[in-house]
């Protein structure tokens, strides 16, 4: 009879496997402007150069180039917590020293971007993939910014991706169960 009971409470201390929903944040006004764009109806021009095969590149007197040449190898060679702190450092250092807009720290937002996804900092991620949308077609990056959105959707307040993904074209308010045409 003691073994049975042993059984029982040690099933009942188990519980559930099931993880609950992660709780939404309530509203920012801060995320829900972040992909605003502030250009019209024309996007800026573009500030990097496209290189052999449409690849983007620095151009060849940006400030920051041997910055994201060490970040894109810490990105290729290193993984983990202390080498995605190490990107945020370095990216930030880029980001505020820019005064005006450069390929450079266009680059430079988008690695931050990854880091904190990395990290599970969703709310930072959004705020940097925001700007990416704000900037237009002619950022390095605008094609990419959609998948990742919808990967930290689930960490931000409810509705606020959806509003940012308005900006950034119809293509991206489409969703994988809607009905084809």
């Amino acid at each position: 009879m003691r073994s049975f009971t042993a059984v029982i409470l040690i099933a009942a201390a188990c519980g559930s496997t099931q993880k609950p929903a992660p709780k939404r944040a309530e509203y920012d006004p801060e995320l829900a402007e972040a992909c605003i764009p502030d250009w019209g109806d024309e996007a800026p021009a573009g500030l990097c150069d496209k290189g052999e095969g449409g690849t983007w590149t620095l151009p060849k007197g940006d400030p920051a180039r041997n910055v994201i040449s060490q970040v894109l190898a810490l990105r290729e060679n290193h993984h983990g917590t202390s080498v995605e702190e190490a990107i945020i450092h370095l990216t930030t250092g880029i980001i505020t020293r820019s005064v005006e807009p450069t390929c450079g720290a266009q680059m430079a937002r988008w690695h931050r971007a990854v880091a904190y996804v990395h990290l599970g900092r969703g709310t930072e991620a959004f705020k940097d993939f925001g700007q990416v949308i704000k900037e237009g077609p002619n950022n390095p990056y605008y094609d990419d910014v959609d998948d990742w959105m919808k990967l930290i959707e689930p960490h931000l307040p409810a509705g606020v991706v959806m509003m940012c993904m308005v900006n950034y074209g119809p293509a991206a308010l489409e969703t994988e169960t809607a009905p084809a045409e």
